[in-house]
C-alpha cells in the first residue's frame, strides 16, 4: 500500500473513531499523556480537522501516537496489510 493512501486512510480512520466516540480534543490529549505521548493542542485539532490533508502530517511524529491511542494499531493482531504496513512505517 502507498504511504500517502495509508496516511490519508489512517488519519480518516481516526476521525471516523473521534466521531463515533465522541471524544473531545481535551479527551484526546489526556489518552496521549497517559500513554506516553506528546502531540499540542493544535497539531490535534490540525488532524481532526476536515480541512487538513493528510500528507501534511508525519508518521511516526503525529499519526503513530494518535492511531496507538484511538486505533490501538500496536496490539492489532489482525494481520491487515494496512495495519502492517503503517507497522512497519513507524518502525
Amino acid at each position: 500500500m502507498e504511504v500517502n493512501s495509508l496516511r490519508k486512510d489512517t488519519v480518516e480512520r481516526l476521525r471516523k473513531v473521534k466521531k463515533e466516540q465522541a471524544l473531545t480534543v481535551a479527551n484526546i490529549l489526556e489518552m496521549l499523556e497517559k500513554a506516553g505521548y506528546y502531540l499540542s493542542e493544535a497539531t490535534v485539532k490540525r488532524v481532526f480537522s476536515e480541512n487538513a490533508d493528510p500528507n501534511s502530517f508525519k508518521c511516526r511524529d503525529t499519526i503513530a501516537p494518535l492511531a496507538d491511542v484511538l486505533l490501538d494499531f500496536y496490539n492489532d493482531q489482525s494481520g491487515t496489510a494496512d495495519v502492517e504496513a503503517l507497522k512497519s512505517l513507524i518502525r
